[in-house]
């Protein structure tokens, strides 16, 4: 019915014509109704055949949902993850981490909310939240530590060949300093910064471009500290606020496959730390 002809029909299955045209024949006599109308060049549906043809798609659509659902149940991970995660670290540090699970895992599509707020899972259909937070206590989520999370400060070398590289914490009152919004209060040193910004990607950029000395997540500047495009900066002032990124999913009794393979890929990554580790001797997992 949906290809207008036998033939179009039978090169679709690998049949013959006449093989296709007994089969639809001896359905015909079997249900005792005509389900199509046919003619030397069209094979057009019934008003019958319309409706077998819809329920029988319908039960078809239940099939391959039985059967996907049969494969999530013996471990083959296929379908969507929906999860939320923080934009500066999904993108600088998660986005890597995701490609490779990507390749690893052909059937399975994530689907994104980068936003630093707390998304309730029931309303937005969430299956994986990735937040940083001290220790999560909802005893509704299962929550696993990726890996804690230090700042540390960085600055470009042309920067501090022009400006100095300071020797001790009180020195970066005569320089320019880059910040995040709620760091200001954790070194114990009052600073008015050049600039202050709560997103970290941004400060990172000023920093690579010579604005100043930036004080980051260290494992959002991996990527220049490796390339040499920042360096540390008092590498002994590295700044802890007690936080770490934590993978949550509801506590149920059973897990879904596809769950199952992100969150363990993802502790297994954090865990060898192929995500990127800071220079200086400062281990961002834990």
């Amino acid at each position: 019915m949906d290809h207008g002809s036998l033939t179009a029909a039978a090169r679709l299955l690998g049949e013959t014509k006449g093989s296709v045209s007994r089969r639809l024949a001896r359905l015909e006599s079997h249900l005792q109704v005509a389900l199509v109308r046919r003619s030397p060049r069209l094979v057009q549906p019934t008003e019958d055949g319309v409706l077998y043809r819809r329920r029988v798609g319908q039960a078809l659509e239940l099939l391959d949902n039985a059967t996907s659902a049969l494969h999530e149940a013996r471990g083959h991970p296929r379908g969507r993850i929906r999860l939320t995660a923080p934009p500066d670290i999904a993108n600088t540090l998660l986005a890597p981490a995701f490609a490779r699970f990507g390749e690893t895992h052909p059937e399975v599509s994530l689907e994104l909310l980068l936003t630093d707020q707390e998304l309730d899972f029931a309303a937005h259909q969430l299956d994986i939240a990735l937040r940083l937070s001290p220790a999560p206590r909802d005893s509704s989520l299962i929550a696993h530590r990726l890996f804690d999370v230090r700042l540390g400060f960085v600055a470009a070398p042309a920067y501090l060949t022009r400006a100095g590289n300071p020797r001790q914490l009180t020195d970066l009152t005569a320089h320019h300093v880059l910040m995040m919004r709620h760091d200001t209060s954790a070194l114990g040193l009052h600073l008015t910064p050049s600039v202050v910004a709560e997103d970290g990607a941004f400060l990172c950029s000023l920093a690579l471009a010579g604005a100043g000395i930036a004080l980051l997540p260290l494992a959002m500047a991996d990527a220049g500290l490796s390339q040499g495009s920042l360096v540390r900066v008092l590498p002994d002032q590295d700044v802890d606020l007690g936080l770490s990124l934590y993978l949550l999913h509801p506590a149920t009794p059973l897990v879904p496959s596809r769950i199952r393979a992100f969150r363990d890929f993802m502790l297994n990554t954090c865990t060898r730390r192929d995500l990127p580790a800071a220079q200086g001797g400062v281990d961002v997992y834990g």
